[in-house]
């Protein structure tokens, strides 16, 4: 009987093609997307998640009051987590990571030019105690032994093949920053989800010092304290205990409302507010969502099927009526007609699959993500399917089952069914209307986003963005050092040679930049506290990006600076309506924080 109903089913959707094909193509384009968007919604969601002691794993945040609200950064001070391990024996294992974004790093050659690398994912220094928190396999040598000592680096397997060319490189030399680190032992490379991207892990001891003179108020977002907390331990307890663990530390008046704020493992990649070593944050509300995109698309190619499907079966009246009269049950022409739709179904899945497969060749270099259909090792991608293929096989195939076997004998035979006197035709309209209240949606919805994105292109910014290259220096200059010249401004005067090069200038970030230098401040004859951002710049910066001065004369371009240009906003915040009045005034930076 099986064999039958398959060879009927195959002839009725052959015979029926462009029907079948329009079908085919809808559940085929709407599992596509829901696949797709089903594999980006948990990659997001597996991030971090591998860690044995993830449940039990926080980071330390600070927040404060600011000109605009209060401000969130991901850094403590340098000295923090030496003191929080101290007062807090609730925490099993506490861990300091001082990050560097977009590092220069190069390996010494005992003849010949050194190699440079430039590390777009950047460097850590790290204690030996980030191994006991954090599930990173170590392949040569020990966590105990590889960073405890001054000098000392741990290297992926993926870098140690790019530096050295071999799997095992210990004993090699690594140079960053002016100094020299050992390569002590060989991790693991990290995996896709992850926020600590490390393939090149410092030994923290070898900064401590020069770190840890910059006291409590030298904040900076990308050295941050994680802790593991004991087993049967509440994290209420440790949390009821930070404002007194803060006051012991700051000593004086804390204007600005400062505060330590515990932050789970499982949060941090879904919370833009402090960010994280990716740079990679999504909302929760974000990925919900996706996830209600995704149902909207499935169900709106089952609509459409259903509506398609039922449309259809008015042909077929007559095929139902014979098959009553010679003895066939509403069951069995059930089972046909949804076996119909199984098939086109289960036909639907599979090209789907390639089509996912044909779609992620592109969306992952645009995301910078490695998403991949793992049909050997990946049950939740199998549990997937399999849920899809009954979900929208019941969806679509159930109720246009009912209505073709529900036909009456007489009526199908004589041919005097139509569309209205089918049942359930105000359910059809309904699903109609409801199928084109989905689509708008996702039509204003593209509009509203196209707008967005027009606005966020043409939106004029009050400086000069056309025809301007950005070029990050990998290598940092440091003031005060050398023979007095300067290679920054060396290399800017040469540039300036070159024919297509109209103006040039040298400053740590542009005018708009996701890495801020933060500070607090005092106005000279002010005891109020106030908080800003600063840039460093050159003679040139404002005549590149075409800024106007409101009152005063441009920065001179030396290398120690000799006065500071504020903008109109922090010369109101202070309290001078004119911003000449602000002209002369002295200002007394207090502390400063680095956000990237």
């Amino acid at each position: 009987m099986f064999s039958d109903y398959f060879k009927t089913a195959l002839r009725n959707l052959w015979r029926e093609r462009g029907s079948t094909f329009i079908n085919l193509a809808g559940l085929t384009l709407g599992i596509t997307s829901s696949l797709v968007l089903f594999l980006l919604i948990r990659h997001h969601l597996s991030y971090d998640r591998f860690h044995s002691k993830g449940s039990r794993t926080y980071r330390v945040v600070t927040d404060s009051d600011g000109n605009a609200g209060r401000n969130h950064t991901a850094g403590v001070p340098p000295v923090f987590a030496e003191a929080f391990k101290n007062d807090f024996p609730e925490a099993e294992e506490v861990t300091f990571i001082s990050y560097r974004a977009g590092s220069l790093v190069t390996i010494p050659q005992s003849q010949g030019e050194v190699k440079k690398y430039e590390e777009e994912k950047g460097v850590a220094y790290a204690e030996p105690s980030f191994f006991n928190i954090f599930d990173r396999k170590l392949l040569i040598g020990t966590a105990e032994k590889g960073l405890d000592e001054p000098n000392e680096a741990i290297v992926s397997k993926r870098s140690a093949l790019k530096y050295f060319g071999k799997e095992d490189p210990i004993g090699e030399m690594v140079k960053f920053d002016n100094q020299e680190y050992k390569i002590t032992a060989v991790m693991e490379d990290f995996p896709s989800n992850t926020d600590f991207p490390f393939d090149l892990m410092l030994s923290s001891i070898t900064i401590k010092k020069e770190r840890d003179e910059k006291g409590w108020r030298d904040i900076w977002s990308d050295e941050q304290c994680y802790f593991t907390l004991k087993e049967r331990v509440n994290i209420a307890e440790v949390e009821n205990r930070m404002p007194a663990f803060y006051k012991k530390y700051n000593k004086g008046d804390n204007r600005s409302n400062q505060a330590f704020v515990i932050q789970p493992l499982g949060e941090i990649h879904y919370n833009d507010q402090y960010g994280n070593y990716s740079y990679n944050t999504i909302s929760q509300q974000m990925l919900l969502a996706l996830g209600v995109i995704a149902v909207f698309l499935v169900l709106t190619a089952c609509i459409n099927f259903i509506n398609l499907t039922t449309a259809e079966a008015i042909k077929r009246s007559k095929e139902v009526g014979i098959r009553k009269s010679l003895g066939s049950s509403r069951a069995q022409l059930i089972g046909q007609f949804f076996g119909e739709t199984a098939l086109v179904t289960f036909l639907a899945v599979l090209v789907a699959t390639g089509c996912t497969q044909l779609a992620l060749t592109s969306l992952n270099p645009f995301l910078e993500l490695h998403l991949a259909l793992d049909f050997f090792a990946d049950k939740a991608l199998w549990l997937f399917l399999i849920l899809i293929t009954c979900t929208v096989a019941i969806l679509s195939g159930l109720y246009p089952s009912f209505v073709v076997s529900g036909f009456k004998v007489t009526r199908a035979l004589k041919n005097q069914i139509d569309h209205r006197n089918v049942s359930g035709f105000n359910l059809r309209r309904g699903l109609v209307v409801l199928q084109f209240f989905i689509s708008q949606f996702f039509v204003f919805g593209t509009l509203v986003l196209n707008n967005q994105m027009d606005y966020f292109q043409n939106k004029e910014l009050g400086f000069r963005k056309d025809a301007i290259i950005t070029v990050p220096l990998p290598e940092r200059e440091a003031p005060g050092k050398g023979d007095g010249s300067s290679k920054m401004r060396t290399l800017r005067d040469e540039l300036l040679k070159l024919s297509g090069v109209k103006k040039a200038s040298m400053s740590n970030t542009p005018p708009s930049s996701n890495s801020t230098s933060n500070t607090y401040f005092e106005m000279e004859g002010n005891t109020e506290e106030y908080r800003t951002q600063v840039k460093l710049i050159d003679g040139n910066y404002l005549d590149l990006y075409g800024l106007g001065l409101a009152a005063g004369t441009n920065v001179l371009d030396l290398d120690t600076a000799q006065g500071f240009i504020v903008n109109e906003r922090l010369s109101s915040i202070v309290g001078f309506t004119n911003p000449a009045d602000i002209l002369g005034k002295k200002v007394v930076s207090l502390t400063q924080s680095h956000t990237e």
